[in-house]
């Protein structure tokens, strides 16, 4: 049974924008010059271009076909309606384990940052601790914690 998706879930047109810019810079922009410019050598700017340009198409036809979509437009409702329920399910497990691996990626580039320029002698597993513990107190917000 599908529900409509409720208003507070859903992005403005305006924010979108912002949305993607975040998406496409992140922490990468932090840490992509050096192995780009070893492989690539004088010719990288050609890369970033078409990967820019790459992005925006996909992220066009990614609004093209969820426009077409009846019940409202998410990926798992594509993904059912054009892959049936059981090859779209595995799509949709794949999605969200691509997800959880940007996560990561993104978490692991974030505390390589913030290990080299502000607390170098600090573990990689206490900035995850620290990390799952502020995104945690975020995503519960009944959840009172308190350190000692």
């Amino acid at each position: 049974m599908k529900q409509a998706i409720q208003e507070r879930f859903l992005i403005s047109p305006f924010l979108v924008f912002f949305v993607i810019h975040a998406t496409q810079v992140g922490v990468g922009a932090l840490n992509f010059q050096r192995p780009l410019m070893k492989e690539a050598g004088q010719d990288a700017w050609m890369a970033v271009l078409m990967a820019g340009l790459s992005a925006h198409v996909l992220i066009w036809l990614m609004y093209r076909l969820l426009s077409h979509l009846p019940s409202g437009g998410d990926l798992v409702s594509l993904h059912e309606q054009y892959f049936g329920r059981w090859i779209g399910g595995v799509l949709s497990l794949g999605l969200l384990f691509y997800y959880a691996l940007a996560a990561f990626m993104v978490l692991q580039s974030y505390i390589e940052v913030i290990k080299v320029w502000v607390f170098p002698l600090m573990g990689a597993w206490q900035f995850s601790l620290m990390f799952l513990l502020m995104t945690t107190s975020v995503d519960y917000p009944k959840l009172d914690i308190r350190l000692p």
